[in-house]
């Protein structure tokens, strides 16, 4: 887990509440207890461009999610604000005004919002959201329904909807959810930006969601102030459905993918702020230097639940042997990532949902030990090492990055020959199984543990990149039923 540092220059609106969360005792107090004001402009930072706007095709890599954030609403949402813990998943209402579980925990009905529309733009035209709009969102991201012969690729996040019997709309503003089995994580899965509720006129005239987006969120995007590989514009939503907000006019991302120009984009104040996101900038030291060459920037400080995911395809020779699995392991040096990554942090356990573990629990079951990986891979047949090919991204941290990885496991004996892609390419590949090794910024270990553990291991699941396929894993129904002590005994 990474040290995660905010930098504010200019402090606008709502926006400034938001960076606030993760540790709201780090503002001072005048910019605490100061009121939003309405209007401006924030400029934001992206390293790269959109892959598209189709969460269910291409998965939540950023800064795709972002905009889905920001153009759509779910049915439920999280809070966020000063007085919320950064690791405190509180739900809240969105477009649903209020819900019910059965006390099985097998029906879920939702009370929708009235009067809410669509952004007033082709094909939708600000049209009213009705109860339709959600059973054909949750069938088109589950590939159910209608879509379950269709032609389109699995979907990313599918498994949200994993057991579900069927959708009713007994009225224009109710939707009952019917699951097979109780599923404990689904009101979370709902509240995900990865659950947007869609228009169905821009998939009727378009196929898909990938280069239109339009929904019922506080922004949207402006093509015509939009340019790939520069900039990308976010206007208001004049028919936002909540009350008061958004408080800012605009939300600009300059596409800036090297770290350097990111520093210098800060301290000529073209961008407002900086940190989150895919990028690890910026690095702790660097923050110190620009915090003194900006006297006037305003430093947030929290633990970023967010880790490094080093993938690994066991599919491949001579990965799908488990002793050199264990040596690429046992050749990670933690705490020279963080401190190198990151300036400061904390270790984490892929799977595992920030808090499940203490820091002291993970570092015992998880040591860094180069001797035992160079006999392991003398044990599999490798006494004199081994190359692989790991696929990294093309921006200057991840090559940093990289290169770190290559110098640590260089140590055990395992040499690494680096492959920069383009983020969108890298993704591709991921899911088609086309690499070997490969990292990239995990999702945020937040949540129930269902949501990491069959997502990324389940052989079922199609963010299983890594091909893992252990039989102790299959035997658990992963998807919300089993208790805390059954899945960390299998995956010990």
């Amino acid at each position: 887990m990474t040290r995660h540092v905010g930098l504010i220059v200019v402090l606008l609106s709502s926006f400034a509440l938001s960076c606030a969360q993760a540790r709201p005792q780090a503002l001072p107090d005048e910019v605490r207890g100061s009121t939003p004001r309405y209007g401006g402009t924030v400029n934001l930072m992206v390293t790269e461009d959109p892959d598209d706007w189709d969460i269910t095709y291409a998965g939540s890599s950023q800064p795709n999610n972002f905009g889905i954030g920001q153009a759509y609403s779910g049915l439920l949402g999280v809070k966020a604000g000063p007085e919320i813990g950064f690791n405190d998943l509180i739900l809240q209402p969105e477009l649903a005004e209020r819900w019910q579980v059965s006390p099985d925990a097998r029906t879920f009905t939702f009370f929708l919002r009235k009067g809410v529309k669509y952004a007033d733009r082709p094909p939708v035209s600000g049209r009213e959201f009705i109860a339709a709009d959600v059973k054909w969102s949750f069938e088109y991201s589950s590939r159910t329904g209608p879509f379950r012969d269709s032609k389109l690729p699995p979907a990313q996040f599918g498994y949200f909807f994993a057991g579900m019997e069927g959708i009713e709309t007994p009225d224009a503003n109710t939707v009952v959810v019917r699951m097979k089995d109780p599923v404990a994580p689904f009101l979370n899965y709902v509240a995900s930006d990865s659950t947007p509720i869609l228009p169905h006129e821009i998939f009727d005239k378009e196929g898909n969601f990938k280069e239109s987006i339009a929904g019922t969120g506080p922004y949207q995007i402006d093509p015509s102030a939009s340019q790939k590989g520069t900039r990308w514009v976010w206007q208001k939503n004049p028919t936002y459905w909540e009350p008061g907000k958004p408080y800012l006019d605009t939300i600009r991302w300059l596409v800036l993918p090297e770290t350097a120009t990111i520093y210098a984009a800060f301290q000529t104040k073209q961008i407002d702020y900086i940190g989150g996101g895919k990028s690890y900038a910026p690095l702790w030291n660097g923050a110190q230097q620009i915090m003194s060459a900006n006297p006037d920037a305003i430093v947030i400080e929290a633990l970023r639940p967010g880790p490094l995911q080093f993938y690994v395809n066991s599919r491949k020779a001579p990965l799908n042997d488990l002793r050199v699995r264990k040596a690429i392991a046992l050749s990670l040096d933690r705490d020279e990532l963080i401190r190198v990554v990151a300036g400061k942090g904390e270790w984490a356990m892929a799977g595992a949902p920030a808090g499940l573990f203490t820091n002291q629990e993970i570092r015992q079951m998880l040591r860094h030990d180069p001797g035992e990986a160079k006999r392991l891979l003398a044990e599999a047949g490798f006494p004199d090492g081994l190359d692989l090919e790991f696929m990294i991204g093309q921006a200057s941290d991840d090559v940093t990055t990289g290169e770190l990885f290559e110098a640590q496991l260089r140590k055990a004996g395992i040499r690494l020959a680096l492959k920069p892609t383009d983020g969108s390419t890298s993704s591709r590949n991921r899911r088609a199984g086309n690499f070997t090794l490969n990292f990239t910024a995990g999702a945020t270990l937040v949540g129930d543990p269902a949501n990491w553990m069959y997502a990324g291991y389940h052989p079922e699941s199609s963010q299983n990149y890594q091909g893992v396929n252990d039989p102790k894993l299959r035997g658990l129904d992963m998807r919300g039923h089993a208790a805390p002590s059954e899945w960390c005994t299998a995956t010990s």
